[in-house]
């Protein structure tokens, strides 16, 4: 039972946000940042947790240490957002889910209750 609520849990996070392709200019204060994908010229990525952009440059944990990238280093800034799209597609799936179980539920019970 729990490992099915935590796959329901993580499914649900997962559903509603995606991974979307940045300016550094959004990501300048008030857009606080927890996690940021850096892809480089040579199609490296890192990951920056806590991140944040001073000046020219972006600023953050990259496993644990420090670290500094000039945003000219960087051929593209990734970050996951909420996405509406697929926020209401998660709703639609389990509303019809929930339906489906519903009148299979239903049917069942009608057609064992016969005499």
């Amino acid at each position: 039972m729990r490992v099915l609520l935590s796959c329901l849990a993580v499914g649900l996070l997962a559903g509603c946000t995606a991974v979307q392709v940045v300016q550094p200019k959004q990501l300048r204060y008030p857009n606080p940042l927890t996690r940021v994908w850096v892809t480089r010229a040579d199609r490296s990525v890192i990951v920056l947790d806590s991140a944040s952009i001073r000046g020219d440059s972006l600023f953050g944990l990259l496993q644990g240490e420090h670290t500094r990238i000039p945003l000219q280093d960087a051929a593209q800034l990734r970050i996951r957002q909420p996405s509406e799209v697929r926020t209401q597609a998660l709703l639609i799936t389990i509303g019809a889910g929930v339906a489906a179980i519903t009148l299979y539920a239903a049917h069942h019970r009608f057609l064992d209750s016969s005499p």
